[in-house]
């Protein structure tokens, strides 16, 4: 199960208002507790102030972008009658502007994450990409502990990458976790050497995948 970059609060709006005017209390000069009944809830300015606040630091919090991803169900494909090879399926939850699609999920097997981290450096020299589960010439399908270190190993790297804001503008990172583009053809599609955008591509993929309900537009 991934991790959360950012958790949303579970209780409704208006119980986390409750909540908070029932513990704290005015620093009114009687120093009384705050009624919590639906008569006179806020009875004087300061009752009304820390509603205000409270309101809008709620309001704030909820307002935050978040970007979870989920790097899961390792599967073993035949290549040819001598090789297999073993992808992962990516998810992606968020409500960050940076996306076209808000939920995705995708397949893509690990030499696949080795080109996104190349191309990711090649655009951003400066920045240290985090670490990336390096190739190990023992691997082997057959064995379920190293499928499930290379499996954490390839979700901690993604999880990290989400958090750097600058490679966020990367389309590249887009068509890989949201659409099933091979790296040819996300160069391509980057170049401009398609007869669709980066756009179109991540909708088309949405469009075919319905495992999540259609989103607004």
């Amino acid at each position: 199960m991934g991790s959360a970059l950012y958790l949303t609060q579970t209780c409704s709006f208006f119980d986390e208002v409750k909540l908070c005017l029932k513990w704290r209390t005015c620093e009114a000069e009687n120093s009384h507790r705050i009624n919590t009944s639906t008569q006179g809830l806020c009875s004087s300015p300061q009752q009304q102030k820390l509603l205000q606040e409270t309101m809008n630091e709620t309001i704030k919090d909820k307002k935050k972008e978040f970007i979870s991803v989920w790097v899961r169900d390792p599967r073993v494909n035949k290549e040819d009658s001598w090789h297999s090879y073993i992808d992962y399926e990516i998810c992606v939850h968020t409500n960050s502007m940076c996306f076209t699609k808000k939920t995705s999920c995708v397949r893509r097997r690990y030499r696949e994450f080795a080109w996104l981290r190349q191309r990711l450096q090649d655009n951003a020299v400066l920045i240290n990409l985090p670490e990336f589960p390096p190739k190990n010439p023992f691997f082997s399908a057959n064995n379920p502990q190293l499928v499930e270190q290379r499996r954490q190993g390839l979700q901690e790297f993604l999880e990290k990458v989400l958090q750097i804001n600058i490679l966020l503008s990367d389309s590249r990172l887009h068509l890989f976790l949201q659409t099933q583009l091979n790296p040819t053809e996300i160069e391509a599609c980057v170049s401009g050497q398609t007869d669709y955008t980066v756009a179109d591509a991540v909708h088309s993929h949405a469009t075919s995948n319905r495992r999540f309900p259609v989103e607004e537009a």
